[in-house]
């Protein structure tokens, strides 16, 4: 039997710290924000904010969940904010994150991409691995690289899935 147990969901093998500067450039352009604007975020907010950490965050906005199974439920400055002003008390859920948390993520939704702008199944995993594979493949043309050993630079785990169930890759894609 072929049995691969992955550490991760889809969202995490695509948005994760080796792909961010690919997830960012397709997302600016496909979503139409300014990139800068989580530049500067990271040097406002440095002492804790990582990229691995607005990693989880993309993650979680494009419905994906964090490495400890967060989901945007968890985040959701609106209802966090609704049930404060009416005095009532907050759902398991919110009383997971932090404020900060809940803060940080809607200062990332309102300069970038709002959860609520996405579904499921919108296709974005489809178009941002369209456009990750076409960026790998002009990338590995360029630097005379096989395409594999390039792709497996910014998507790792899902090289790995890919490299298992092909069952003629002799290790490579």
């Amino acid at each position: 039997k072929n049995i691969y147990i992955n550490r991760t969901t889809i969202e995490g093998c695509l948005i994760q710290n080796d792909s961010l500067i690919l997830f960012y450039e397709w997302a600016a352009k496909k979503y139409d924000f300014d990139i800068s604007i989580i530049d500067k975020l990271k040097i406002k907010t440095r002492k804790y904010l990582t990229q691995e950490l607005l990693a989880d965050y993309f993650r979680v906005i494009f419905n994906g969940k964090t490495k400890t199974l967060i989901d945007y439920k968890h985040f959701n400055f609106n209802a966090y904010k609704q049930a404060t002003q009416k005095c009532q008390p907050l759902n398991d859920r919110l009383r997971k994150t932090s404020t900060r948390a809940k803060v940080l993520m809607n200062f990332i939704e309102e300069h970038s991409i709002a959860n609520k702008d996405l579904a499921k199944t919108d296709g974005w995993t489809t178009n941002f691995i369209n456009y990750a594979v076409e960026h790998i493949a002009n990338q590995s043309k360029a630097e005379n690289k096989s395409f594999g050993s390039v792709f497996k630079v910014y998507f790792p785990e899902l090289y790995d899935i890919i490299r298992r169930l092909q069952p003629d890759s002799r290790g490579e894609i």
